[in-house]
C-alpha cells in the first residue's frame, strides 16, 4: 500500500475517532458505518466519513444544541426533503449534519434506531461494517463478501428494489470481477464456497 494512501486512511481514521469521542457524552454507541471503514478495510481512503448516533425522539433544536455543547459546529444541517437521496430510503434516519472536520468531510447522521441496527439495515452485503475504538468490526457476511467478490443485494423494509445509490456501487465494484446476487443465489453459492473450502469459514 502506498504511504500516501496509508497516510490519508489513518488522517480519516483520527478524524472519526475525534468526532465519536465528541459523541460519546450524547450516544456511547456512535459509530462510523458503511463506506468509509469498507474502503479502509480493502486498503483505500474514503471519499467521506458517515458517522451515526442515536438521538430518539429529540426535538431538533435539542440534537443541534447537544452537538455544539460537544464542540460540533458550523455544520449544515440537511432535513426532509434535504437529506441525500441514498439516505432518504432509511425511515429512521432524523436529519444529516455535514460538517469539515481537520479537512475530511464528515455526514453525522442522526437516527431514532440504535446505531448497530444501521450496519444490519444496509441493502449490500458490501457495506456492513463498521469502526469504532481503532477498530473495523465486520461480521461473516461481509468477510464472505470480499474474500469471494460476491455482493449480495438484500431487500427488506428499508430498502426496496429501486435504489439509486446500487449504481454507484456497481460503478465502485463492477461486473464480472464482482458478482452482484439476490439473496437465494448468494447463500447457495456460500454454501457451495464452503463445501469446497472443506467447511472454512472467514
Amino acid at each position: 500500500m502506498k504511504m500516501e494512501i496509508v497516510s490519508q486512511i489513518d488522517a480519516q481514521k483520527a478524524v472519526a475517532d475525534k468526532v465519536l469521542k465528541a459523541l460519546f457524552p450524547i450516544d456511547p454507541y456512535a459509530i462510523v458505518a458503511g463506506g468509509a471503514p469498507r474502503d479502509w478495510y480493502m486498503g483505500n481512503a474514503a471519499k467521506d466519513v458517515d458517522v451515526f448516533f442515536n438521538v430518539g425522539r429529540r426535538p431538533y433544536w435539542v440534537i443541534k444544541k447537544q452537538l455544539e455543547e460537544v464542540g460540533i459546529s458550523n455544520f449544515i444541517e440537511k432535513t426532509g426533503e434535504g437529506i441525500p437521496e441514498n439516505y432518504k430510503a432509511n425511515p429512521h434516519l432524523r436529519c444529516v449534519f455535514d460538517v469539515v472536520v481537520d479537512g475530511v468531510q464528515v455526514q453525522i447522521m442522526a437516527m431514532e434506531c440504535q446505531t448497530f441496527q444501521v450496519v444490519e439495515m444496509f441493502p449490500f452485503s458490501i457495506c456492513q461494517v463498521w469502526y469504532k475504538n481503532g477498530n473495523i468490526g465486520a461480521d461473516p457476511t461481509f468477510r464472505h463478501t470480499v474474500e469471494t467478490k460476491s455482493i449480495l443485494m438484500n431487500q427488506n423494509e428499508v430498502y426496496g428494489a429501486e435504489n439509486k445509490y446500487a449504481e454507484r456501487l456497481k460503478t465502485k465494484f463492477p461486473e464480472p470481477e464482482w458478482k452482484w446476487m439476490l439473496p437465494a443465489e448468494w447463500h447457495e453459492a456460500k454454501a457451495l464456497w464452503v463445501m469446497q473450502n472443506k467447511g472454512r469459514t472467514i
